[in-house]
């Protein structure tokens, strides 16, 4: 995996040696023993290298669960998944809801939450209608100035 991920290993090699080994159990247990080691590098190789070889469903499955997890630091782009590529199944609106709520402590100093804030806004808004209009009602009313700033601005460009 780390030869993949460093560029001295190539993708079609890659998938001849692990294309038979790689499912969704294999990559989820994998994942968990990058967490057990405290090794967030190996958990980016992972989810971005092994979680290729995986169907779109699949995918979207380690994204949802990732999404809810702080150890790593891959957030802004599963959110930015969620915006271009996952971005037709309103069930991922509680998935982005979440990380807006939750966010990690990597992205907590200003500069870094203002534009992932913004990136989930963006996620939020691409998810199907209606129910990513209602969200982002709710998040409207947000306390949270970024929050109802970006929602609004969202708000505005959706209706």
């Amino acid at each position: 995996m780390q030869r993949l991920m460093t560029g001295s290993l190539a993708y079609t090699e890659f998938e001849e040696l692990f294309s038979e080994k790689v499912n969704l159990v294999f990559v989820l247990n994998t994942m968990a023993l990058a967490k057990c080691l405290d090794d967030a590098g190996m958990y980016r190789n992972v989810l971005f290298g092994f979680g290729s070889l995986l169907n779109n469903i699949e995918k979207l499955s380690l994204y949802r669960i990732s999404i809810l997890e702080s150890f790593h630091e891959e957030h802004e782009e599963i959110i930015s998944a969620f915006q271009v590529t996952f971005n037709s199944e309103s069930e991922n609106i509680k998935y982005i809801e979440f990380a807006i709520e939750n966010i990690p402590d990597y992205l907590k100093r200003e500069e870094l939450k203002d534009s992932y804030i913004r990136k989930c806004m963006y996620a939020l808004a691409a998810q199907p209608t209606p129910k990513s209009i209602e969200s982002l009602k709710k998040m409207s009313s947000s306390d949270n100035e970024i929050i109802k700033k970006y929602a609004v601005h969202q708000l505005e460009k959706k209706v």
